[in-house]
């Protein structure tokens, strides 16, 4: 596949590009974090914990977003190497926006953010940080089918610039007009919805069009969406912590102490968090 397929399509699908022992690190400290008895996996253990302590799992997903192997995988060489065989990046940097995200079944949870609306993540930057150019990595840590609440894309869909977004009960969506105005003048982008399982990639540009799913499944769907730019670029949100770590350099002490000043300032209500999306609506 060649390097400019990505800049072409604004999406690509990767099997198997994530090494599965960084995927199995990362699901065995998200299991100690349950204190629940036995060997679940995590799909399993996040079911449990919705029925014996309603709400708890939702109050925890922040705290996941410290564990030292989401980092040695973030921050691992082949991030790197992929980065810069389909971005044409020399070296990337790891933006303070990315999540982990538990997504429990439709029949246990219909909570509006149990599915996300169709949006662009160049809304998550700040609008005070121009230009920005980041590339999302979507890694699946258990099956993500249209079963089990998956993503789904529309490829092409970084050629319509940036759309105006609303935020309605489920967070920052595209406004509906919009969107309708331009698939209607571009027929040919149509949304796909991605099979996906651990050790997937899915790349895809700060102005690709996704969405994700219901989970009509009976297991929880865990998702990793990290966000990376170019080296000496603006990575969307400053002030979270006091450098952007380099890809490559895996999990240290100085990382620890970025990662700790991240969860520092995202606890703190003074912590200004400027999204462009709330500016545009």
């Amino acid at each position: 596949m060649a390097p400019s397929s990505l800049s072409q399509t604004g999406v690509l699908h990767l099997s198997r590009a994530i090494p599965l022992h960084l995927l199995k690190a990362l699901r065995a400290q998200l299991r100690s974090q349950f204190h629940l008895p036995g060997s679940t996996g995590i799909d399993r253990l996040a079911i449990r914990l919705h029925h014996e302590q309603p709400g708890a799992l939702q109050a925890q997903q922040r705290g996941f977003c410290s564990l030292p192997a989401l980092f040695e995988l973030a921050l691992h060489p082949r991030l790197g190497q992929l980065l810069h065989q389909y971005c044409g990046w020399p070296a990337a940097v790891l933006s303070p926006i990315f999540n982990l995200r538990a997504k429990l079944p439709w029949s246990l949870n219909q909570s509006p953010f149990t599915t996300v609306p169709w949006h662009q993540d160049f809304g998550a930057t700040d609008p005070a940080t121009d230009p920005v150019q980041l590339i999302t990595a979507w890694i699946p840590l258990t099956a993500s089918s249209p079963h089990h609440g998956g993503l789904e894309v529309i490829p092409g869909s970084h050629r319509l610039g940036w759309l105006p977004h609303r935020r309605d009960e489920r967070g920052p969506e595209v406004c509906a007009e919009a969107l309708a105005t331009a698939l209607a003048k571009y027929p040919d982008l149509q949304p796909t919805a991605l099979d996906a399982q651990p050790g997937d990639l899915v790349l895809f540009d700060q102005l690709t069009l996704h969405r994700s799913l219901p989970n009509r499944s009976r297991r929880c769907r865990w998702s990793l969406d990290l966000r990376y730019a170019a080296a000496g670029c603006s990575s969307g949100r400053p002030g979270l912590w006091s450098r952007d770590p380099v890809v490559g350099e895996g999990w240290s002490p100085e990382v620890a102490q970025l990662v700790a000043q991240r969860q520092r300032a995202l606890a703190n209500p003074l912590t200004p968090l400027q999204k462009r999306v709330d500016l545009a609506a």
